[in-house]
């Protein structure tokens, strides 16, 4: 699946106070369907 777009998120851990940096992926369209066709002679 290509991702349309990445969402970043910023998370704290607030037993140790590190802070850290989580991208995650949105794709819009999971199945993309495809035609193709072939000609031969």
């Amino acid at each position: 699946m290509n991702p349309s777009f990445y969402r970043v998120a910023h998370e704290k851990d607030l037993d140790t106070g590190v802070s850290k940096i989580k991208y995650y992926t949105i794709t819009l369209f999971p199945i993309m369907p495809t035609i193709s066709y072939k000609i031969s002679f």
